[in-house]
């Protein structure tokens, strides 16, 4: 047999020869020495090999960026499980995301997906015996049944198998869904807190399943849930959990957003904007970011209530990640202002917000600073 050369080996050989080599347009490769701490950014395709000198522990991650879309939506629906391009179509895709996604030549992805059976689909027998069963016990005065049946729901409904839409479809037959909704009346918020990872599933999902949700009375107990005033902790995770079910709602269709401002419940979203507690006031942004996105009614709705005001008050926050998005909404918001004739950019002036716009377009992050000076040249140029 041959012998696996080691690494040293192959680098000392094949990797130098590599680098010294030159190529069709007259490139040269670059070589490299990564130091403790720093980061090497490779774009989409680049070709490249890695020489451990050392004991190493190294992070490394793929990205994807408006550039190399098209790339990364064919990879994942082509190499990937249906899980995958799922995950990444309902609930890290903005609309416009989606937009290009469908009218690309990979959709719809399903055609693409191995449809090969899995060995653990469950039949349609066993799901509707598993689901009358749940049924009972969630309806039941059994804590630990309910708080087990929760957990099993949980596994069912966010499995990887392809049986995953004939157990949702059965969930809805079954009316089980009403039964979940109401575990958000539960003394307990513990019991809540189950109920709404379980809900945040389902709406995940699809905008599909989201309307089923809604169908089956989702959102007057949301409203319910989140007008709710105590000093109990557990309460304040319940709230950031609804907040994640009502993020994937509000970026869903028209409809689904409206059901956010009609019910009221955008309102409650915006006091929770000002929460003490961080990750509770970022999960109420990601909310109202959503909801602005939408229809011009539903931006000038948005700004009626307040929420022009919470996107400005986050705007010292230290995530950038998150300081772009808002200021990406709030260039929305400016912008339908513009088109409908309101004075929204004097709204911004009033609350002293081009000082902010003018500290973010110097930031060190420069998603940030190009989003800050894109507002400030759109909309308070001189």
């Amino acid at each position: 047999s041959v012998p696996i050369p080691s690494a040293r080996h192959w680098y000392a050989s094949v990797g130098i020869n590599a680098a010294r080599s030159e190529y069709d347009n007259g490139d040269r490769p670059f070589h490299i020495l990564q130091k403790p701490g720093e980061t090497i950014y490779l774009p989409y395709g680049r070709v490249h090999s890695v020489f451990n000198m050392d004991d190493t522990i190294a992070i490394t991650a793929n990205y994807g960026s408006e550039g190399n879309f098209d790339e990364v939506w064919k990879t994942v629906v082509t190499d990937g499980e249906k899980r995958h391009w799922r995950k990444l179509y309902y609930q890290v895709f903005n609309k416009e995301q989606r937009r290009r996604a469908r009218e690309s030549e990979y959709w719809h992805p399903d055609e693409y997906v191995d449809d090969e059976e899995d060995e653990n689909v469950v039949n349609e027998e066993d799901i509707h015996s598993i689901l009358h069963n749940l049924k009972k016990r969630l309806s039941g005065d059994d804590v630990n049944a309910k708080r087990e049946s929760f957990m099993t729901l949980s596994k069912l409904i966010n499995s990887d198998g392809d049986d995953n839409d004939n157990i949702l479809r059965a969930v809805f037959n079954s009316r089980l869904a009403e039964s979940i909704i109401d575990g958000l009346e539960d003394p307990s918020y513990v019991m809540v807190l189950r109920s709404l990872r379980v809900i945040g599933h389902i709406v995940s999902g699809s905008n599909e399943n989201a309307q089923a949700m809604i169908d089956a009375g989702l959102m007057p107990k949301m409203q319910a849930l989140l007008s709710q005033d105590s000093n109990e902790p557990t309460l304040q995770l319940v709230k950031k959990e609804a907040c994640y079910v009502l993020t994937n709602i509000a970026g869903g269709t028209d409809e689904q957003t409206n059901e956010l401002l009609k019910k009221g419940i955008l309102n409650r979203v915006i006091e929770l904007a000002y929460s003490s507690k961080r990750g509770l006031r970022k999960e109420a942004i990601w909310v109202i970011a959503n909801v602005v996105s939408s229809l011009d009614e539903h931006v000038i709705s948005a700004v009626e209530s307040g929420a022009l005001e919470a996107l400005y008050n986050f705007l010292s926050d230290g995530d950038a990640k998150v300081v772009a998005f808002v200021l990406q909404s709030i260039e929305n918001i400016l912008e339908v202002g513009t088109e409908t004739g309101k004075t929204y950019a004097q709204k911004v002036v009033n609350m002293d917000g081009l000082e902010a716009l003018e500290r973010l377009a110097s930031s060190q992050n420069t998603t940030v600073q190009q989003r800050a000076n894109e507002v400030l040249k759109r909309f308070f140029a001189k």
